[in-house]
């Protein structure tokens, strides 16, 4: 991503404090990875609505659980000019592993042949949009339920009197790409909010020294 910046006082501050210089623009990405990270927490502003919890904007993440969002890293680098190096990554083997397909979007579908994916129904969702029953194996209770070409797995309600809907069974789901990871670190917002940062650092360091 090319950068503009005041080219007199960055040649003064490599020339005459590059120490100062390296020290100031570490802390200058440290607070770049924080500014990445807050204007990430913005595709995370979808919201669940409706009779099947549909999002209300496709393009952006309800943040159901919490897991992909708090995954989140930004780590700095290096000790010097040379090898000062920002890494921002997200998702992880154990809590996101779904990082990838909220990227680049695709379709996920059952790790077995023949089997289906469960997709959690409104009556089994928490206030906070948590799974309450995660193993339906587990339970007796529940069965198939097929209506309207659609397959479900339901069981009796508390009061006996009518169903609840746990999971919508699927043979696949397309997901679209809509994390927005890239598109926000390339987005010309961010690389204003880039320049901005760095160039407060390269005069916070002539400042130290006296030479602004």
């Amino acid at each position: 991503m090319p950068l503009e910046f005041d080219a007199a006082s960055l040649k003064k501050a490599f020339k005459e404090v590059p120490k100062l210089l390296s020290t100031s623009i570490k802390f200058g990405y440290e607070q770049i990875g924080d500014d990445f990270e807050e204007a990430m927490s913005k595709r995370f502003e979808g919201s669940l609505t409706g009779p099947w919890k549909r999002q209300t904007a496709s393009d952006r993440l309800a943040n159901r659980t919490g897991n992909l969002r708090r995954s989140q890293r930004q780590t700095v680098t290096g000790s010097n000019l040379d090898n000062l190096r920002l890494r921002a990554t997200i998702g992880n083997a154990l809590t996101a592993p779904y990082a990838a397909i909220q990227e680049e979007g695709g379709t996920v579908r059952p790790k077995k042949a023949g089997g289906f994916l469960t997709i959690p129904m409104p009556d089994n969702l928490t206030p906070a949009g948590r799974t309450k029953v995660t193993r339906p194996r587990s339970d007796p209770s529940i069965f198939v339920l097929r209506t309207k070409g659609k397959a479900f797995l339901v069981r009796k309600s508390a009061s006996g009197d009518g169903l609840e809907f746990l999971f919508l069974l699927k043979k696949q789901v397309k997901i679209p790409a809509r994390l927005g990871f890239g598109e926000t670190w390339t987005s010309p917002e961010f690389k204003q909010s880039i320049q901005r940062r760095l160039q407060e650092r390269v005069d916070k360091a002539l400042r130290v020294a006296g030479l602004l």
